[in-house]
């Protein structure tokens, strides 16, 4: 018995599924954190957001500024580069670039701690 289940799917139904897509556009920006020294000497590690929800990453350097570089044990104020990925009244959703430590990439951030990309 060679019976099909279900009839055949019409060729114009078939589409890919990144036709229905919308791309999002991609907002960098600057995030504040603390920064420590990475384990290797082209990386820091950087904590954004506030307890409890705070969240730790191993960044690249190039990714990091800070007006003096941090040194092991006495974390320094700098800022991070991130990607806004929604946004609230008083927070803001980032995602970092790196390697997660504690948490995720994402992280809720305030929103006073965001500012658009300017180097």
């Amino acid at each position: 018995m060679n019976r099909k289940l279900f009839p055949p799917f019409p060729e114009q139904t078939r589409k890919p599924c990144y036709d229905s897509v919308m791309p999002m556009p991609v907002i960098s920006c600057y995030v504040r954190c603390d920064v420590l020294p990475g384990f290797f000497d082209s990386e820091y590690l950087v904590g954004v957001g506030e307890d409890p929800d705070k969240s730790s990453a191993f960044v690249d350097r190039d990714e990091v500024r800070v007006d003096t570089p941090p040194k092991s044990g006495s974390p320094t104020v700098g800022e991070v580069r991130a990607y806004v990925i929604e946004e609230e009244a008083d927070r803001i959703l980032i995602e970092l670039t790196g390697e997660p430590v504690v948490g995720g990439l994402r992280s809720w951030v305030p929103a006073d701690a965001v500012h658009l990309k300017t180097r």
